[in-house]
């Protein structure tokens, strides 16, 4: 794979780089684990529940816009719902394909995507899946509110979603496979693929930028809870932050755990959640990182969302849900 040039940008030229990852593996595609992970930040304090089986598939994504409305999908074709005190079964609203990513805006809509190049469209029910992707399968579909969501796929298109009807697929990063995408409003987007690129949308799409010249590691997950303020999360278990006034924010890129980090929410720019692989979820509090915290028996957490400071919900790949609440 022909690899980018790096390029240095600022906020003025027009692209604001929001993600910035550091290379410091061997580029081997090996993990560097961090040597030492933070102290317990001031959020140490959060309490999760214990794993609650919901599910006999694995959980690939989940959203709450509310601490009383949830989605959540699995690799099977299922969604299931919450209401703030239990999960609904499983029901399948995409025949034998696999649910790659949902996003919720409010407890009205949902749009979820699957591998197949489907979207599916939550107005108090599900629609039937109708294609908008015909030969690739989508990683990621965040909605801004339900006149707007943003999917990345598995070859490098792009496609937006105006209320009614959705774009055709866009070429926009030369069949790289996107990882994940964070939309703020409709104008404003943060996409990462696999090979260490990352590409800005204001109405239109950079062209992809690579932040990690000699590696193809992948971004897994980045969170924007503004314009000013995103944190991305790595395969190596780091995390990076941008705080919109520097190029590069002054912060180092930090380790904070020692698997590979699959999710990250940040409800406000002072509080985020990430999760791992390894079972392991993390928290935020503006300027620490608490210590990793094994909360689901070393299992796999693919998939974390927080509306608010006080509640947060992960899934894993066994069919689990997790919840928290901040405690004083």
């Amino acid at each position: 794979m022909r690899r980018r040039q790096r390029r240095h940008w600022n906020w003025t030229a027009g692209f604001g780089l929001l993600i910035a990852i550091t290379s410091c593996g061997t580029g081997t595609g090996v993990p560097h684990r961090p040597s030492s992970t933070p102290s317990l930040g001031p959020r140490s304090t959060l309490l999760w529940s214990s794993p609650a089986n919901i599910d006999s598939n694995g959980l690939s994504s989940v959203s709450c816009p509310t601490s009383s409305f949830c989605m959540a999908v699995d690799d099977s074709g299922n969604a299931l719902s919450y209401d703030g005190t239990t999960w609904s079964s499983p029901s399948d609203i995409d025949g034998s394909s696999s649910l790659s990513s949902v996003s919720c805006p409010t407890s009205s809509f949902c749009m979820a995507v699957d591998d197949s190049g489907n979207a599916l469209k939550y107005f108090a029910k599900w629609s039937p899946p109708v294609n908008i992707d015909s030969s690739n399968g989508f990683s990621s579909v965040p909605c801004s509110t339900s006149r707007f969501c943003m999917a990345v796929d598995d070859s490098g298109n792009a496609l937006s979603y105006d209320g009614t009807t959705w774009s055709s697929p866009s070429d926009i990063d030369s069949s790289n496979s996107f990882s994940s995408v964070s939309c703020v409003g409709s104008t404003f987007c943060i996409a990462a693929d696999g090979a260490g690129n990352v590409l800005r949308y204001d109405g239109t799409w950079s062209a992809p930028v690579d932040i990690e010249p000699g590696n193809n590691l992948s971004v897994n997950s980045e969170s924007c809870p503004s314009t000013t303020f995103c944190i991305a999360v790595d395969a190596n278990g780091y995390v990076v932050s941008y705080n919109g006034v520097t190029e590069i924010d002054s912060k180092p890129r930090t380790g904070v755990s020692q698997g590979f980090l699959t999710s990250a929410s940040c409800p406000s720019t002072t509080f985020c959640v990430a999760v791992d692989s390894s079972g392991n979820a993390l928290s935020y509090d503006e300027t620490t990182w608490s210590a990793p915290s094994d909360i689901d028996s070393s299992n796999s957490l693919g998939s974390v969302s927080c509306p608010s400071t006080s509640f947060c919900m992960a899934v894993d790949s066994r069919g689990a849900a997790i919840s928290t609440k901040d405690q004083p």
